[in-house]
Formats: C-alpha cells, sequence, structure tokens
C-alpha cells in the first residue's frame, strides 16, 4: 500500500518536471547550472548497532556519486539533487547497501500575487542513528538494528500575495516512512494546511494557521500497529513591531488527536505563548519566548500544565559563527523509529565554525536533551562533534570529523554509548550556461 503511494507520488511529481523544464527552454532567458559531484569517505563506528552490552565495532566505506541539476527564468525555475551511496561493511558484509538521496523543488510564479511551489524529498537509509530531511538532532530517533528504512515527503503549495507583507498560503503535505523492520510500522501522514499573515499597519499584525493530518500505521508481522488518528493544529499570533530591530508576539495554539478506535479517548493540548526577538546587529539577534501548555486525555499524572520556554542566540563574526539554544515544553512525533506522542521535554545546545585558515575551518557542536514519556520512562542524549575541513584546487575538500553519541535511560534496553570517527573526501564542480 505504502509503496504504491510513492510510485504515484515520483510519477506526478516527474510529470511536473517535465513540463517545466520545457516550458523554462521555451521561454528562453533563463540558466541551467550542472553540478557533478562526488565524496568517498571511511568510518570507524565502534558500536554500529547502538548495543549497551554486545557492542559491535566495524570499519564503513561509502562511496556517493551525485549531481545537481538547477534551471532558472524569470517566471519559474527548478532545482533537482540525486546522489546514491554505496555502502560497504568490512566486517558486517550483510549490511552492504546503497543509500539514496534525491531532492527537488519546482517553483512557478503567475502574475504579480501569485506563486506555486512543489518540494518532494526521499531518502534510504540503513544507519542507526536515523537520518531524516530536517536537522532534529534532539529528537534522538535510532535503531537497533542495520534494516533498510525509506522516508518520501511531498510539500505542494499556492501562495497569494495580497499586500506589501501580506499572504496567504494553501498547501498539502504528504509524507512516508517505510521500515523493512518487520517489528516496525510503516507510517503515513497526509492533509492540506493553510496559513495568512496580515499586517493591519506597519506595527499590527498577525498570523493564522490551520493544519489537518491523517495519520496511519501498517505492520508486517501480524502483531498490532499504532493507532490510526487525525490530527487538527490551530494557531493565531498577534504581532506587534516594536521598531526596526524589535518585535513581539503573544498566541494560542490548539492540537487535537481524534482516534479511529473508540476505545481510545481523544487528546487535546491548549498552549499559550509569549515571544520578543532583537536584532543588535546585522550580525547579532536573540529569540526568546515563553508559554504554557494544558494537555486534556492523556491520563490524569499526565493532565497537568506546564511552563513551555525557548531562548536562541546567534551571532556571526569575521571569520565563523556561534549559536546558542535552549528549550522546553512538548512535543510528538510519530514518523520515526521510536514512534514519540505526547512527551516533555527541555534541551539546550550550541554550535560554532571558524576560519582557521583562508581555506581551513574547524567546527563543533554539542547538545544535550531529556525527555519524560507518558510511560513514566525517562531518558536523556549526549550529543557532540567537532572536524576540520579543507578547501584545495578550488573543487577538493577534505575533513576530518569526530561524533559523539550517549543515551541514558530508565529503560537498560536503549541505553548505549557511540564513537564515530569519519575521514571525508569531496569533490564537485559546477558548470553553468544561459539560453
Amino acid at each position: 500500500m505504502i509503496v504504491s503511494r510513492r510510485a504515484c507520488l515520483f510519477l506526478f511529481v516527474l510529470a511536473l518536471t517535465t513540463g517545466l523544464l520545457k516550458s523554462s527552454l521555451a521561454m528562453g532567458k533563463g540558466t541551467i547550472v550542472i553540478t557533478p559531484m562526488v565524496t568517498v569517505s571511511e568510518t570507524y563506528d565502534d558500536n554500529i548497532f547502538l548495543d549497551k552490552n554486545n557492542t559491535k565495532s566495524d570499519y564503513i566505506t561509502t562511496v556517493s556519486p551525485g549531481i545537481g541539476f538547477s534551471v532558472t527564468s524569470r517566471d519559474n525555475g527548478m532545482d533537482l539533487f540525486y546522489a546514491p551511496t554505496f555502502v560497504k561493511y568490512h566486517e558486517y558484509s550483510g549490511n552492504d547497501t546503497t543509500r539514496h538521496n534525491a531532492r527537488l523543488h519546482l517553483w512557478q510564479e503567475m502574475g504579480k500575487s501569485w506563486r506555486v511551489d512543489l518540494r518532494e524529498d526521499y531518502l534510504k537509509s540503513e544507519e542507526s542513528s536515523e537520518a531524516s530531511f530536517a536537522d532534529y538532532e534532539d529528537r534522538q530517533r535510532t535503531r537497533h538494528t542495520r534494516y533498510t528504512y525509506e522516508r518520501n515527503v511531498l510539500d505542494g503549495a499556492v501562495r497569494y500575495q495580497f499586500g506589501p507583507e501580506d499572504t496567504l498560503t494553501a498547501g498539502y503535505r504528504h509524507d512516508i516512512l517505510e521500515n523493512k523492520d518487520p517489528l516496525l510500522d510503516d507510517t503515513v501522514e497526509h492533509g492540506p494546511y493553510a496559513n495568512v499573515v496580515y499586517w493591519f499597519d506597519k506595527q499590527n499584525g498577525m498570523d493564522l494557521g490551520y493544519r489537518f493530518t491523517k495519520t496511519s500505521f501498517e505492520r508486517n508481522d501480524g502483531n498490532p500497529s499504532g493507532d490510526d488518528f487525525d490530527g487538527h493544529e490551530a494557531d493565531v499570533r498577534y504581532r506587534y513591531r516594536f521598531d526596526q530591530r524589535t518585535e513581539g508576539y503573544v498566541g494560542y495554539g490548539y492540537t487535537r488527536r481524534i482516534f479511529d478506535k473508540p476505545s481510545r479517548k481523544d487528546r487535546t493540548v491548549h498552549e499559550g505563548t509569549a515571544g520578543v526577538t532583537h536584532h543588535f546587529s546585522p550580525l547579532t539577534s536573540l529569540a526568546l519566548d515563553v508559554g504554557y501548555y494544558k494537555p486534556d486525555g492523556y491520563g490524569s499524572e499526565d493532565d497537568t500544565g506546564n511552563m513551555s520556554y525557548g531562548a536562541t542566540l546567534n551571532r556571526k563574526f569575521e571569520r565563523g559563527s556561534i549559536s546558542l539554544r535552549g528549550r522546553g515544553g512538548w512535543d510528538e512525533d510519530y514518523l520515526d523509529a521510536e514512534q514519540r506522542g505526547y512527551t516533555r521535554y527541555w534541551t539546550v545546545g550550541a554550535d560554532a565554525d571558524y576560519a582557521v585558515l583562508k581555506d581551513v575551518t574547524a567546527y563543533a557542536g554539542v547538545s544535550y536533551r531529556k525527555n519524560e514519556y507518558l510511560s513514566n520512562i525517562e531518558d536523556g542524549t549526549y550529543r557532540g562533534r567537532c572536524g576540520l575541513r579543507m578547501s584545495f584546487l578550488r573543487w577538493y575538500s577534505i575533513g576530518l570529523e569526530y561524533a559523539y553519541l550517549n543515551r541514558r535511560s530508565d529503560d537498560p534496553n536503549d541505553e548505549y554509548v557511540d564513537n564515530r570517527i569519519m575521514l571525508i573526501f569531496s569533490a564537485s564542480r559546477p558548470f553553468r550556461s544561459t539560453y
């Protein structure tokens, strides 16, 4: 069922891509950029299955040729990227596989006010520290096998601009997660969304958003899968500009989960928030927010309100940048190896990069996240990485990176420590032409 959905999405996007390409070439006055590339890496991983006691180490070699293709004109454009990755395990060769990573973005302007965007992302991987399209390092997606999994996300949206800063956006999003591991659910989430941004004057404005999702689960081992549900998410914000550098807001969010099974109680979360963003300069910004959320339907011990909060500081320097962040509150994620429903959490992290020499960059990042689930199990995950990257002969680079992952949990089967050392070589060169 999920495979057929993915095939339909691919054919739909392929048809639109072909039509847009023909239209762009016919109109002329555009640019084509073709970028062939290749990345070769050697990784030592001392715990490839993320197991606490029975750790298995291996050297993993990957070769990833890729191609980037971009066509742009005045009114439309296309960006396409595809890279297969051939993976070789030196000790555990039964895990040898081919990963895939593809991205596509199509856009079309229709007059001065209308724009259509279509995005599709696809990946296939066997990595235990699960890969995704966004950098959700604090979500702690982990697998204890090397079964492959596939993700496919299609997002199409139409935007209408009816004022200098006023927009109406309507779209549809379709997410698929398919697991080869028979003990894990396959998951599909899809549904429409809409958002309105309107400024009454230069200082006072509002955001109004809504999203509907239909979430379903399938399982191949004969055991019960997750409970299907419909989801409603709505939020409204009043925005106020104090000046060109400072903006504040107050808002309210509503989340509801309606389960298909009559035996399951529906769940709701109400949340109020207030925040402010200030740009000290073009190089430095600070964002702060605080709120209060109240769940209902999660059980007597969990239906208690709690504070939410967040802070992000970004600072750019002449030769680098630094980012500090902290956040606490609640979230959920069903498109995961570990399907996380309602979860209380807090997290802190920092990232930095610095140009040591003209062509040599050093970078580092650390984070910690603490989770508390409805099962009353708690866990915490430490992450860290650091590395050096050197560019040479304009088109080439070489890098050395170390990554650390440590999860501590009330469940002893979900604790582990993992260390990885990676040597990475890459080359890419763009070829540009106009038509």
